[in-house]
């Protein structure tokens, strides 16, 4: 099950929690690494390899998978079997 929060917004550096999240959440569950692959295939998830190499020569890989979410429902409909929204 993946629980993707649709927005966020800082509330202050004062405050005990610094993010407030407003409902509604999005739930996808049900997936598979076909639907990940047929993601890629299609171009809506993308490899990003965001390496940084430092003067001294030192690197900092953090790699990571992303999307476009502009239609975060919709992409998570194609990579997930049920997708809900959820108030928390």
């Amino acid at each position: 099950m993946a629980i993707r929060k649709r927005y966020c917004r800082e509330v202050g550096r004062s405050s005990r929690f610094p993010l407030t999240v407003p409902s509604p959440w999005l739930v996808g569950e049900g997936t598979d690494v076909w639907r990940l692959l047929r993601a890629i295939a299609a171009g809506y998830v993308f490899y990003d390899p965001a390496d940084t190499i430092y003067a001294d020569g030192r690197a900092k890989v953090r790699s990571q998978w992303r999307v476009n979410a502009k239609d975060l429902k919709g992409l998570m409909s194609l990579l997930y079997g049920k997708v809900s929204e959820v108030g928390v």
